[in-house]
């Protein structure tokens, strides 16, 4: 059974050459992150933190960065803070995703994604004054975005075999930040952040047959670090008591990732050895150093106070990853990606019981990809990959002390094919993820 088994899924599966010197298509593997990590057809360029305050109001705080937040928003929002603060972030995932098969594939997919609890910033500012100018400074450490994941597949092939993919995704671009912020007049603040990224991350794949002792088969691992840095420039204006615009501007910058480690873990049935694990290391010179120049990135937004509890905000922002230019090896690399605009909105209503007050959100967003859907021979040939976001928030503060908590769902749908077959035959795959998160976090003020 074991022997059958293991034919099956090299058939299903792959078919591997000492040293890995070509490049094949024909996997098999259901993980599109596998496709991308090993083909390098992704990168993440989402460089800006989520905190609970922010996410309760669908992100629009550009205009608001009236605490910690606007480290990563706008830093002259800084310059207002009427005492010290520091905060911890955290953040849980539990997302879920549903494949479609194609009919006549012959092929169903089921998967289970583990509950991930991360981390996600702390940070610090201080301000003082200096005369009659109101100056602030603050700190942070803080993951762009965390990749912490695990995902668990499951294929059934029909009159073929049961296989199952474990996919484990662990660390991430990070992020050092320091800001400085001055209010030259009341109703004028400017701010700028410097952030230095560092940062690694790790990907295990492990593909493995219920029917012969959970055996891992096929394995593949792999490292990249992350290198840059980039600034931040924000303006608050305060032009009438209940009206606040912010603007802010990320010049144009250099992100560097770099390959440290690619590894394949093949099982394959001796009659004399019985099982035996051969592993192929890619060679270093094969391991790529990609240099990404990101364009330049605007952002607008306005907050109103019709109310003195009351506030209704957006923002919009603009990102021409046509224009972005991508290296390998110091060679030019393709660039497929399209252009991002995304639009933020959210309101606020803070209720006050004595010592005590309650703040409400609600929130919508786009998150839509610079990246098309249906990959085949080196090309997009796709729509763009559209996400959207509905967020709820709510914060509990008294005296120092100040907890938020907020909680987002989002839909992204994208079409793909697992083999070159399924491109000549017509047969497109399809994936929904649910990106299901809580984030939350404590704050105090001296």
């Amino acid at each position: 059974m074991k022997k059958i088994a293991y034919v099956c899924f090299m058939l299903l599966v792959v078919q591997l050459q000492p040293g890995f010197s070509q490049q094949q298509e024909d996997w098999g593997i259901a993980s599109q992150l596998f496709y991308q990590r090993y083909y390098d057809r992704v990168f993440d360029l989402n460089f800006q933190n989520t905190t609970a305050r922010s996410l309760g109001i669908g992100n629009a705080f550009l205009s608001i960065a009236d605490n910690l937040d606007a480290i990563s928003w706008n830093p002259a929002g800084l310059a207002s803070l009427p005492h010290p603060e520091a905060n911890l972030v955290g953040q849980f995932n539990f997302d879920m995703r549903d494949y479609f098969a194609p009919n006549f594939s012959g092929q169903k997919i089921l998967s289970e994604v583990s509950p991930q609890l991360i981390y996600r910033s702390a940070a610090l500012a201080w301000p003082f004054s200096f005369g009659r100018l109101k100056i602030a400074a603050g700190l942070s450490y803080r993951f762009l975005y965390n990749f912490s994941n695990k995902f668990n597949e499951t294929q059934y092939f029909y009159g073929g075999g049961l296989f199952r993919e474990e996919k484990a995704l662990s660390g991430g671009p990070q992020a050092v930040s320091a800001s400085f912020a001055l209010s030259i007049i009341p109703q004028v603040s400017v701010g700028l952040t410097y952030n230095h990224i560092l940062g690694s991350s790790k990907y295990d794949l492990q593909i493995k047959s219920p029917w012969a002792d959970n055996r891992i088969y096929f394995g593949f691992d792999d490292e990249e670090e992350y290198s840059g840095s980039f600034l931040d420039i924000g303006i608050l204006l305060k032009p009438i008591r209940f009206v606040s615009v912010g603007l802010a501007v990320t010049p144009g910058w250099a992100y560097t990732i770099n390959e440290k480690s690619e590894q394949f873990r093949i099982n394959d049935y001796d009659y004399e050895l019985g099982w035996v694990e051969a592993i192929y290391e890619t060679s270093p010179e094969y391991l790529n150093e990609y240099k990404i120049d990101i364009p330049l990135i605007y952002r607008a937004g306005i907050a109103i106070h019709p109310l003195r509890k009351l506030t209704l905000t957006g923002s919009y922002e603009s990102i021409k990853w046509e224009d972005l230019k991508i290296t390998r090896d110091g060679n030019e690399h393709p660039n497929y990606l399209v252009n991002v605009e995304t639009i933020k909105a959210g309101v606020e209503y803070r209720i006050s019981y004595g010592l005590w007050t309650v703040p409400l959100r609600i929130g919508y967003y786009t998150d839509d990809l610079p990246y098309k859907d249906k990959w085949f021979e080196n090309a997009y040939l796709g729509d763009q990959i559209k996400r959207a976001f509905y967020t709820l928030g709510m914060g509990i503060y008294r005296g120092h002390y100040a907890i938020d908590f907020a909680f987002q769902y989002g839909v992204q749908n994208y079409k793909w094919w697992m083999r070159q077959a399924d491109y000549y035959n017509g047969r497109l795959y399809e994936t929904e993820d649910s990106m299901n998160q809580a984030v939350f976090s404590f704050g105090y003020r001296l």
